[in-house]
């Protein structure tokens, strides 16, 4: 029980309220945050007496209270303090939890119920709100030409895309030479095999024909 979590938060929380009391102003306002980051240990408790009749227990121990860093001036430099005190640890009559009485705290209670925490709060809300700013994550965006684009990469297990070559242009093909004789020569062939021999255009198809085997 002397050496329990409850007892040490519960000997904090009486230091403190009694330290409110004593302060004013903006320091009153601040000494919340002061406690919430400020941490006690009981160090090497000892339980002192066990009254069985009413069930109260006496202890003492090295009281070791760490406070915010510059908290509390008086201190200077270091942020710790301690001090041998006793308490005591009793059932409530109304049996609602356990009841706890300090005795030896008036010092360090005056020490931190007179002390200016208007200056600390102030530095530590800015240093705060200043850790808690998201931090700048853009991404400056280079402009560059389309001919300076990167090239696409291409991941460890996926094929190089194939290049397709270019289909080559087909050449024309040699001209026979009926087709140098004359670029009619098929169409007058038929036409002089099959056209009227009274016919102008028969007539004149079988000359070119005619004139065109003969070179």
């Amino acid at each position: 029980m002397c050496a329990s979590e409850e007892s040490a938060a519960t000997l904090k929380k009486i230091i403190f309220d009694k330290a409110r009391d004593l302060a004013s102003g903006p320091s009153k306002l601040a000494m919340s945050r002061v406690s919430e980051l400020s941490t006690l240990k009981l160090e090497r408790p000892v339980v002192d007496t066990i009254d069985e009749a009413t069930g109260k227990t006496s202890c003492s121990s090295l009281i070791r209270l760490t406070f915010p860093v510059g908290a509390i001036r008086s201190l200077g430099a270091d942020s710790q303090t301690s001090f041998e005190g006793t308490y005591t640890v009793q059932p409530a009559a109304d049996g609602s939890g356990m009841v706890y009485a300090l005795v030896g705290a008036n010092p360090i209670i005056e020490a931190i119920g007179y002390s200016d925490f208007d200056e600390w709060a102030k530095r530590y809300e800015a240093v705060a709100t200043q850790a808690a700013a998201p931090a700048d994550t853009t991404v400056p965006t280079a402009v560059s030409s389309p001919a300076m684009a990167a090239p696409v990469a291409v991941a460890a297990n996926q094929a190089p895309p194939t290049r397709v070559a270019p289909r080559p242009t087909a050449e024309p093909a040699p001209a026979t030479p009926s087709a140098l004789r004359s670029p009619y020569a098929g169409d007058d062939n038929h036409v002089c095999e099959n056209g009227d021999p009274q016919d102008r255009r028969t007539i004149e198809a079988c000359d070119r024909r005619d004139l065109g085997q003969s070179r």
